[in-house]
């Protein structure tokens, strides 16, 4: 609401709407549960890599060399997906501004004949979602397949390892065992927080035109626009400080008019307020020199 009038001229209000609606609800989505989550699957990770190191140092290496390639996946995945979120948000927030400027000018649409343009013109909108949400789809199971896949790999080559120093009595069986219960409890909670990394970048890339409209200045900032705290300090101080103009019990009315333009008015004005005097057309807003509020009621 601080922006400059070109701004609102530039941008349709349906914009506005969709991003306050959906980008907004993403991003409380990506609070209170995704990160929750991601927490959760870190502190799992570090206590089962606590265990693993203390029974052999060697085979963990081994393990988290492919715990590093998948999570180095899920961060090309998670990369992809927040550039693809932010154009997917864009096309349902062309969507939105349709429908928003449709429902606004329901009457004249109808009146043009133009309900089929208008049609057309949000199916389009919804088309190029639909397109960009297939994309998403398609690659956040290709993510999920090749990543997965991995792990799988991963898995076998450890247990391969395993056998390996089993064989050569390198370890016993209760070690061996120990071992690869919290290997596999480490990749999947691993697993589990590049996939739910992910997310959040998706979440961060939809919400990314919501902080940039939060974040702009304004091209034309009026100087006399304060912000709340320091209208509350000003306001504070003014109960110190006399006023400009100080009216009392003041009623104003016109010859041929039989209600008064103003009754009773009780009104202080300090230094550096802005005051508007709003009414119907006629009502005696402006005041003639010879109208001047009498001086009995000033002072």
């Amino acid at each position: 609401m601080q922006q400059e009038a070109a701004f609102f001229d530039e941008n349709e209000t349906g914009v506005f709407i969709s991003r306050l609606n959906s980008d907004v609800n993403k991003i409380g989505m990506v609070i209170s549960f995704h990160v929750n989550v991601v927490l959760r699957q870190l502190a799992q990770v570090l206590f089962g890599s606590i265990y693993m190191i203390r029974t052999t140092g060697k085979l963990s290496l081994l393990a988290y060399a492919g715990m590093a390639a998948i999570t180095s996946v899920s961060a090309v995945y998670g990369s992809f997906a927040n550039r693809l979120a932010d154009q997917v948000q864009s096309a349902l927030a062309k969507g939105t501004a349709v429908a928003e400027t449709s429902f606004t000018m329901s009457e004249t649409i109808r009146a043009f004949d133009g309900v089929h343009i208008e049609s057309g013109k949000y199916e389009n909108a919804q088309s190029d979602a639909l397109e960009l949400e297939e994309v998403q789809a398609w690659s956040y199971g290709l993510h999920k397949f090749i990543t997965t896949t991995m792990q799988v790999m991963m898995k076998c080559v450890v247990m391969y390892a395993c056998w390996l120093v089993g064989s050569r009595d390198g370890m016993n069986q209760s070690q061996l065992t120990r071992f690869l219960f919290y290997v596999n409890f480490v990749s999947d909670s691993s697993l589990d927080v590049g996939d739910q990394w992910a997310k959040i970048q998706a979440a961060i890339g939809a919400s990314k035109s919501v902080v940039d409209l939060l974040r702009r200045k304004p091209k034309i900032v009026d100087p006399k626009i304060i912000d709340s705290s320091v209208a509350k300090v000003l306001g504070s101080q003014k109960r110190g400080m006399d006023e400009v103009i100080n009216i009392r019990n003041m009623t104003v009315s016109y010859e041929g008019v039989a209600s008064p333009a103003l009754t009773d008015i009780d009104l202080k004005i300090y230094p550096g307020d802005r005051v508007a005097i709003v009414g119907r057309s006629g009502s005696g807003k402006f005041c003639k020199q010879s109208d001047k509020v009498p001086r009995k009621y000033l002072t």
